[in-house]
């Protein structure tokens, strides 16, 4: 196998490994203050959403008429998986950012798609997945909390 088959390789496998690590990031954060139901159902529906995306670009072909991009379907998937860690906050957010980054990096330099792909891409998913997950969260309850329920009374 060439160095460019194993980097295609090991570039196809990103994504499905980030969904098991999103599947178990609850469990791998060691916070018991993640809402599971929450947390599952807006990731559940952050990649249901990029798929959407997907077949409402590939089945009006606007993308590549109206501006002469590709909508980026694995960068949607990767953008809604990290949108999970998102919702983690601390840590959580600086890794979906570093992952993203190198990501983006290895799909610019593989030459899968243009900046201008990965840009427009963004650009259309990152508004509809802030919004989604506002909803997730107002209708199941936040992910997690910034500070954990304290019983002791608070010094003044």
């Amino acid at each position: 196998m060439t160095f460019y088959a194993v980097v295609d390789v090991f570039s196809q496998t990103i994504n499905p490994v980030l969904a098991l690590i999103v599947l178990g990031a609850p469990w791998i954060s060691r916070q018991r203050l993640v809402e599971r139901r929450t947390y599952y159902t807006g990731a559940l529906a952050a990649v249901a959403l990029a798929y959407l995306w997907w077949w409402g670009a590939k089945s009006s072909h606007q993308w590549e008429q109206a501006w002469g991009v590709q909508f980026s379907t694995h960068w949607a998937v990767h953008l809604a998986l990290l949108s999970a860690f998102w919702q983690l906050r601390g840590r959580w957010r600086v890794a979906a950012i570093v992952i993203a980054l190198g990501y983006g990096a290895l799909i610019l330099a593989r030459g899968y798609h243009t900046p201008a792909d990965l840009l427009w891409t963004s650009a259309a998913l990152l508004p509809t997945l802030a919004l989604l997950w506002w909803g997730i969260i107002r209708g199941f309850g936040p992910v997690s909390r910034a500070r954990p329920p304290d019983s002791t009374p608070m010094r003044v």
